[in-house]
């Protein structure tokens, strides 16, 4: 009690003025640097294709900070300039953006006003004419909030495909099924499949050696990505228990798309586009084929089917998306795909999961026999002397 009464009296008394590092902590301090500003080189301003001037209001600009976001160039560098200010920034590295946006390449530019000078954006037109790019312009908050939420998203998915790939690792560890090591390669490979996709390879800094080579990348993973998501996709839906001679397509599926990845670096921009083209219809067809499989597997009473149809629909509902040209796709195709990719690889798992409560059943079941007499029923002497 005594000590108590000493360490009351002993604690500073509050001055009226909060003291720094007791009251409070700063850290950092003032700057003179300019808005990040970093202008385009000439030989990336000369691949710019596309152009687009967004144009003032009929009265003019109203004289307040205008924001501009763009989403889903997922090649090469964005251009955005207003007057004497330009803003040039790459996906793939996160140093050349300025950093309010970080799930797409912005700008903040403030207009006087009256001023009827328009913002102008350009970019390198995609590998695939329907993956169109998504520009924001609004108020900063509102659009630096959208780039956050996107972003968020982003990392989100990233994160789970890593905490399943820990989750079967560890799963491993307690069976030694081979099956658990391939699912980690499959999460750690969609890992950087969405890293690529949605920017990550270069946030806070290049991790990953993209640069100026993002479409070989994105296409040499997507091959990869495939090899290993057509043949489970198949698996789920039951095509493999209905036909077991099909595991020798599965490998040509899977070995085939692994040499395609690993001939991506030497391909040019024509070949690469033939091919983008090419993995994308391979995917349709296998989605349509997977389908078509767990719709019979379920109607023949293979109960099992329901995970490789619960792991199709997300795909499917992207399918269909595409088909009908929805404006939500177009916005957030990135995020979308990855919430995908996030839902195939969590039914897999489940998947997993069943697998590995069927072998500690087996196991439990092999036990009992062991212990059990063949002819009686009743615990045998080796039951008795573990008991013993």
């Amino acid at each position: 009690m005594l000590l108590v009464v000493l360490m009351l009296c002993a604690w500073p008394t509050r001055a009226d003025a909060p003291r720094a590092g007791v009251d409070y902590l700063l850290l950092g301090q003032a700057t003179s640097e300019p808005t990040p500003q970093r202008a385009c080189a000439p030989g990336v301003l000369a691949r710019h294709q596309d152009v687009l001037s967004i144009a003032a209001p009929a009265q003019g600009w109203s004289g307040e900070p205008q924001a501009v976001d763009v989403f889903g160039v997922l090649s090469g560098e964005v251009r955005i300039s207003h007057g004497q200010r330009q803003v040039c920034g790459s996906m793939h590295d996160a140093r050349t953006r300025d950093s309010r946006f970080r799930a797409g390449v912005g700008m903040v530019v403030v207009p006087k006003a009256g001023d009827r000078e328009p913002i102008v954006v350009s970019w390198a037109r995609p590998l695939k004419a329907r993956w169109v790019p998504t520009l924001q312009l609004g108020a900063p908050s509102p659009v630096q909030q959208n780039d956050t939420a996107r972003l968020l998203v982003r990392a989100a998915c990233i994160a789970v495909a890593i905490a399943l790939a820990l989750s079967a690792l560890m799963g491993f560890a307690t069976t030694r099924d081979r099956l658990f090591l391939l699912y980690v390669v499959v999460c750690l490979v969609f890992v950087l499949w969405q890293a690529v996709l949605g920017g990550l390879s270069g946030y806070p800094e290049p991790w990953l050696p993209v640069h100026d080579r993002a479409s070989w990348w994105l296409v040499g993973l997507t091959a990869f990505s495939e090899a290993l998501l057509l043949p489970i996709l198949w698996r789920l839906n039951g095509g493999d228990r209905r036909w077991p001679r099909s595991r020798a397509w599965q490998h040509a599926v899977l070995w085939g798309l692994v040499a395609v990845g690993c001939s991506v670096p030497w391909l040019g921009m024509p070949a690469l586009g033939t091919l983008a083209a090419a993995l994308e219809t391979l995917y349709l067809l296998g989605c349509v084929l997977c389908l078509g499989v767990g719709v019979w597997a379920l109607w023949r009473g293979d109960a099992q089917a329901l995970a490789g149809l619960g792991a199709l629909l997300p795909w499917w509902i992207l399918v269909v998306a595409e088909a009908v040209g929805a404006r939500w796709l177009i916005a957030y195709r990135i995020e979308a795909l990855q919430v995908a990719t996030t839902w195939f690889l969590m039914m897999a798992a489940f998947a997993l999961n069943l697998r590995l409560g069927r072998l500690r059943q087996q196991r439990d079941e092999m036990r009992q026999l062991a212990d059990t007499d063949m002819l009686t029923g009743l615990p045998n002497r080796r039951a008795g002397l573990r008991l013993l």
